[in-house]
């Protein structure tokens, strides 16, 4: 392809948003056993419950909670378009995530 113009990217961009002050972010690698998914741990700082609601521009989502072997676990403070994880106070979870673009 013969193109002329420089393709643009935006001049800031946003890897990964918590959207919780409270949240910190203590680890994101690659999952062990699925390639194509990411484990994201959280905990919470402040002593009071936060929800966190994932915001990338890679388009990542949240597939499910896991333990610390990364086997999915039920979070029954999930919403139930998975898009908002309730975190309790002092709590340290772990997410399954997986870009969806």
């Amino acid at each position: 392809v013969s193109n002329n113009s420089r393709p643009s990217l935006p001049s800031t961009g946003q890897l990964l948003n918590l959207s919780a002050k409270t949240l910190i972010l203590m680890a994101l690698k690659q999952s062990e056993d699925i390639p194509d998914q990411w484990i994201l741990r959280c905990y919470e700082s402040h002593g009071e419950s936060a929800n966190l609601s994932l915001v990338s521009d890679l388009g990542l989502k949240i597939v499910h909670p896991v333990d610390l072997l990364e086997r999915p676990v039920s979070l029954s403070e999930a919403s139930a378009d998975g898009k908002v994880v309730k975190i309790e106070p002092w709590k340290i979870t772990s997410l399954a995530v997986k870009s969806i673009i």
